[in-house]
């Protein structure tokens, strides 16, 4: 028995809540069986976690707990028992080849526990999200690589950074997530991030303000850092930006 992003969804909604099972119906396209099932799975982790479950009264389902108490069941679930959906599986995939080295379609398939189709499938749908890029996969020395517009390359890494990272009196904060998903792709950018000299990104960002004699904004500084951490990391491995045609050496 595993939950997806859809259980959490619906537990979200009818908490402290009294909903009516056609509204549920109608908005996540479900039929009516199929919501009581959803419903029977979610009382199952709630009970095995020892919090009140989803009751049903006269067609309405209700739900009363702490939200803080509902965050924290959300994050007792074990990955191994969360089904990611396509889309979310497709982002982790794309998270491990932005901002992991040595990523192969054995590792996605062990991890993921899906079929080499499955993973095959998801990267041809990631290559025509990339072309937006221009970017794409190639292989290397029976490696599976992200290549293709350098300066593209960084600005991809800079947007998904800018979806966890918050930045606070000169130190990365991150954002507090909820779904197993989205703390797969947060561990995977912490590891990252734990790689790079962030007192030399403070050191560069400091300059710049002596020079502006201006003190930058959190926000301001937050885009600097995510961009300066890609860079900085590309850098290192010895990609560099022609200025010409802009690829990836």
């Amino acid at each position: 028995m595993s939950l997806n992003r859809i259980y959490f969804d619906i537990l979200k909604e009818i908490n402290n809540n009294q909903i009516s099972i056609n509204i549920l119906v109608e908005k996540y396209k479900l039929t009516s069986r199929a919501l009581r099932y959803y419903i029977y799975n979610i009382n199952y982790y709630l009970k095995k976690y020892s919090i009140p479950q989803i009751y049903i009264k006269n067609g309405k389902l209700y739900f009363n707990i702490d939200e803080n108490a509902l965050i924290d069941f959300i994050d007792k679930i074990p990955i191994s028992e969360y089904l990611l959906s396509q889309e979310e599986r497709k982002k982790y995939i794309l998270f491990n080849f932005l901002f992991k080295d040595n990523t192969n379609i054995a590792k996605l398939e062990n991890f993921l526990n899906v079929s080499r189709t499955t993973i095959k499938n998801d990267i041809n749908d990631l290559k025509k999200y990339l072309n937006n890029f221009d970017l794409y996969f190639y292989l290397e020395i029976n490696k599976i690589i992200l290549g293709g517009n350098e300066k593209k390359l960084r600005h991809l890494k800079f947007l998904y950074m800018m979806q966890y990272m918050n930045i606070h009196i000169n130190k990365i904060n991150y954002i507090k997530v909820l779904y197993p998903s989205e703390k797969l792709e947060l561990s995977i950018l912490k590891d990252y991030i734990n790689k790079i000299d962030i007192d030399k990104i403070n050191q560069v960002i400091s300059e710049v303000e002596k020079k502006f004699k201006y003190n930058f904004s959190n926000k301001f500084k937050n885009i600097m850092y995510a961009y300066l951490i890609a860079t900085l990391e590309r850098i290192q491995n010895h990609h560099l930006i022609d200025k010409k045609i802009m690829l990836i050496f």
